[in-house]
C-alpha cells in the first residue's frame, strides 16, 4: 500500500510539472536570450545511464519479447521535440523481433498562383512538419501507435486513439483499439492526404501517409 501511494505521488508530481511546462507557467531563468527550466534530479537519468535504460524502465524487459507485454496500454515515454520522439520509437522499434515494414509516402505540391518553380522530390520527402506524419514510416506488428486524425468516429478512429498493430498490408494497416470507448475493436486505416501551408512558403506539402505515428514515445504537446 505504502508503494503504490509512493508512485502515485510521483505520478501526480510528474503530471503537475507537465501541465506547468506546457502552459508557461513552470519556473524558468533567460541565459543568452533563451529559456531554460530546471528539472528535479531525481526525474532525470543519471550521469552513467542511456536511452536504453529509460526505455527498460518506463516499459520492462518484455517489451522486446516476441509477444510484447500490455505495459504500453498505459505508458509513454514524453519528449519536447519530434526528432526525439522519433529517435526512440525507432530505437524501440529495431530492436523488437519480427520483420518490418516501409511505408514511404507520396509528397506532391500546389504552388500559389504568382509562382512557378518546381521542387527535387528529396527535399518534400525531408520536410518533417508538426502534425503530419514522416515521409518513412518504419513499422512491425504488435508495436503500438497513435492516430494523427480523425477519420471515422463511428468505429472509434479520432485523433489521438492509441492502437496496436495486427497487421501490414500494402494498403491498409490492420489494428486493435487500444483506448477509448471502442478498446478491442479491430480496424482497418488506410492511407489519406495531409495538406500543410505556412505564410512563409509559396506552395503546399501535400503528403499521402497512413496518418498514425509510432507511439512508444510522443511529443509533450
Amino acid at each position: 500500500l505504502s508503494k503504490n501511494m509512493r508512485l502515485n505521488e510521483d505520478s501526480r508530481r510528474l503530471n503537475d510539472l507537465i501541465l506547468q511546462v506546457g502552459n508557461g507557467s513552470f519556473p524558468s531563468k533567460m541565459i543568452n536570450d533563451e529559456e531554460y527550466i530546471q528539472i528535479p534530479d531525481d526525474l532525470l537519468l543519471a550521469p552513467d545511464q542511456n536511452i536504453d535504460d529509460l526505455i527498460l524502465n518506463v516499459y520492462g524487459q518484455q517489451i522486446y519479447d516476441p509477444i510484447i507485454g500490455e505495459r504500453f496500454h498505459d505508458s509513454i515515454i514524453l519528449t519536447p521535440r519530434n526528432r526525439d520522439a522519433q529517435m526512440i520509437n525507432n530505437a524501440i522499434t529495431e530492436k523488437i523481433q519480427g520483420n518490418h515494414k516501409v511505408y514511404k509516402s507520396a509528397d506532391s505540391t500546389c504552388f500559389d498562383a504568382n509562382s512557378n518553380c518546381t521542387l527535387p522530390d528529396e527535399f518534400l520527402n525531408s520536410l518533417n512538419p508538426s502534425g503530419l506524419p514522416p515521409y518513412e514510416l518504419i513499422l512491425k506488428v504488435g508495436i503500438p501507435i497513435i492516430l494523427i486524425r480523425t477519420i471515422a468516429p463511428k468505429v472509434g478512429l479520432y485523433n489521438g486513439t492509441r492502437l496496436r498493430i495486427d497487421a501490414l498490408q500494402q494498403f491498409v494497416i490492420t489494428a486493435t483499439i487500444l483506448s477509448g470507448q471502442c478498446i478491442g475493436n479491430q480496424v482497418k486505416i488506410p492511407r489519406i492526404d495531409f495538406y500543410f501551408k505556412q505564410a512563409q512558403l509559396l506552395f503546399t506539402l501535400i503528403r499521402r501517409q497512413f496518418p498514425i505515428l509510432v507511439a512508444f514515445a510522443m511529443t509533450i504537446n
